[in-house]
C-alpha cells in the first residue's frame, strides 16, 4: 500500500502497519540524517531481510536525486520500487551464489544496526 499524505505530514505508526502489511519488517527514512531504520518480525524469513536491505541500498543510492522530496515521498517510491523487483525471489539469488540460509545473520532479540 501506497501512503496517501500531505507533505510534511507526519507519518504514523498505523501508516507504516498499513504500507508493509505484506511484508515482514517495517522501514522508515530520515530525510534529515539519511538513514534508513528498518525494524523485522520475530521469525522472519532471509527473503524479507533481504526486501528490506534491497530497500534501504535504494534509498541510499537515490535519495539525493529526490531531495525535494519529503520522506514519506521517497518512502513511496523506495517501496514501488522494491515492488517492481519481481525476481527478488530466494531462487533467483540463489542463481546467482547467494546461499540466503547463510548469508544473513537475523538476531535472536532485540538489537540495533546503525550504518555511518
Amino acid at each position: 500500500a501506497i501512503l496517501k499524505q500531505d507533505a510534511g505530514s507526519p507519518l504514523t505508526v498505523e501508516d507504516l502497519l498499513e504500507m508493509y502489511a505484506k511484508e515482514d519488517y517495517l522501514l522508515t527514512w530520515s530525510c534529515i540524517n539519511s538513514c534508513a531504520y528498518v525494524t523485522l518480525k520475530l521469525d522472519t524469513s532471509n527473503i524479507a531481510v533481504l526486501r528490506a536491505i534491497w530497500q534501504a541500498a535504494w534509498l541510499e543510492d537515490n535519495h539525493t536525486s529526490y531531495s525535494d522530496l519529503d520522506s514519506v515521498s521517497i518512502l513511496n517510491m523506495s517501496y514501488l520500487a522494491l515492488c517492481e523487483q519481481s525476481d527478488l525471489t530466494e531462487e533467483v539469488v540463489e542463481k546467482f551464489g547467494w546461499n540466503l540460509a547463510e548469508s544473513f545473520m537475523i538476531p535472536e532479540k532485540a538489537s540495533r544496526l546503525l550504518r555511518q
